[in-house]
């Protein structure tokens, strides 16, 4: 099975690289969108090291996002089982969706084992996304999850960007455009 995952994020991630799937976009309801994701890793047998919650920063609001909703439900969820994986002892996770210019703020963060701070710049500037937090103890380790974020994210010309929580953790904020 682990083996079949990386083949089909090998394939996504060569696909979204040479623009080899063209994007489906829809209006989406960016709430509906992100409780989906929660939903699925919550449904998907998360252990109980780890809470899970979720926070719509403008409630009875629509909020919707021009993009692809199987390419940013993906990007969701892997940012989701980045801090998972990264964070075998279990941490608390929270998923915040709200308003921002023009578009939608999605926020993952945990508060787990963090991202050095040498990390964090590396990752802002947009380079290499191997190895972001804590090692997998399963060796699973090829950071091909965030390197598929941002693939995600720029193809909907979004924004991403990553910060150290308080006092420790990782916050990773995406922001897709509503047009």
């Amino acid at each position: 099975e682990k083996l079949t995952g990386l083949v089909a994020d090998l394939n996504l991630t060569t696909k979204l690289e040479y623009a080899l799937r063209p994007l489906e976009v829809r209006q989406l309801d960016a709430v509906e969108l992100a409780r989906q994701a929660v939903s699925e890793v919550l449904n998907g047998g998360l252990s109980d090291a780890y809470t899970l919650t979720f926070t719509e920063a403008a409630p009875g609001t629509r909020l919707t996002v021009a993009g692809d909703p199987a390419l940013l439900g993906r990007m969701l969820a892997n940012l989701l089982h980045n801090s998972v994986d990264h964070n075998p002892g279990g941490c608390a996770i929270e998923v915040m969706v709200g308003p921002a210019a023009g578009g939608c703020l999605f926020t993952v963060a945990d508060n787990g084992a963090g991202v050095a701070p040498d990390r964090l710049r590396t990752l802002n500037r947009g380079g290499p996304v191997a190895s972001t937090q804590a090692p997998d103890p399963g060796g699973c380790d090829h950071g091909l999850g965030l390197r598929i974020v941002r693939q995600i994210v720029r193809a909907h010309r979004g924004r991403l960007s990553f910060a150290a929580a308080s006092p420790h953790g990782l916050v990773v904020r995406v922001w897709i455009g509503a047009k």
